[in-house]
């Protein structure tokens, strides 16, 4: 049985799912709500927001925006995209030359107050330009009779103490309309449930992934031996962003203990 990561990424996420709901219901009540949900890479952020957004498609319009890891960013990328899937008024304004964060969160305010509720999803958002995340903090700071759940999904993993996006979030997380998720890797309970199908020894599998959605179903779709092409080329990815002093200590704890002293590491390096 092969397994993919959006077929089995909603083990163990019941509690997250409710938080959703309960954002949306704020929304159709004209309470806007706004969700931060984090979680390592492979955590399966996008998976639980788009089995969501399914859930409620037609009965809510669903704006989904993607940052992508560019070394230019596009300026206000994802908002493009939403503005793209609403039309209107807001398509006219994200394609005038020069518009402004300010100009393009008021505008997309003013499209998320009509009858209908909207989800509107900015995922990725380790990634996002200066100017979206200027966005994110204006219509966080204005969700009132808005009708819309506005979720911003990303990697906090890969967010240290000077990244722009944790300076938003620490400016928006005090406010009451903002709930928190953040998804944690799969038991072993869980991990046991999906092995069992495919005869892999869950505690091998549960000790190589450490419960990482992701990594867990990417090696049982194959079969189970060896590391899958697509687990390497992550992680190689990830690797490659790294400044040298830090992958020269990764390359350390690669072939050290799995528990060694400060010292050794030291030593090593």
């Amino acid at each position: 049985m092969l397994l993919s990561g959006e077929d089995h990424a909603l083990l163990e996420r019941a509690g997250e799912l409710a938080t959703l709901e309960r954002s949306l219901a704020k929304a159709r009540d004209g309470r806007g709500s706004f969700v931060l949900v984090s979680g390592e890479a492979g955590a399966g952020k996008t998976a639980l927001v788009r089995a969501f957004c399914d859930t409620h498609r037609g009965a809510a319009r669903v704006l989904w925006g993607m940052c992508d890891p560019l070394f230019t960013p596009q300026p206000l990328g994802p908002l493009l995209d939403i503005a793209e899937a609403a039309g209107g008024e807001l398509a006219e304004v994200a394609q005038a030359a020069g518009v402004g964060p300010h100009d393009l969160a008021m505008t997309l305010r003013r499209e998320l107050g009509g009858r209908q509720p909207a989800i509107v999803v900015v995922d990725d958002a380790q990634w996002a330009d200066q100017a979206t995340l200027d966005v994110i903090r204006l219509l966080a700071s204005r969700l009132a009779g808005v009708r819309a759940a506005v979720i911003v999904a990303y990697r906090d993993d890969e967010l240290d103490r000077w990244h722009p996006l944790r300076m938003v979030v620490g400016e928006i997380g005090a406010g009451q309309a903002i709930a928190r998720i953040r998804l944690n890797p799969l038991s072993l309970d869980a991990v046991t449930d999906l092995a069992a199908p495919c005869g892999v020894s869950p505690a091998e599998l549960y000790d190589k992934t450490l419960g990482n959605p992701f990594f867990v179903t990417e090696v049982l779709a194959a079969g189970g031996v060896g590391v899958p092409p697509t687990v390497r080329d992550a992680v190689l990815a990830r690797a490659a962003r790294l400044s040298r002093a830090a992958g020269e200590l990764l390359e350390a704890v690669a072939i050290v203990l799995s528990q060694a002293e400060l010292w050794l590491l030291d030593r090593v390096i």
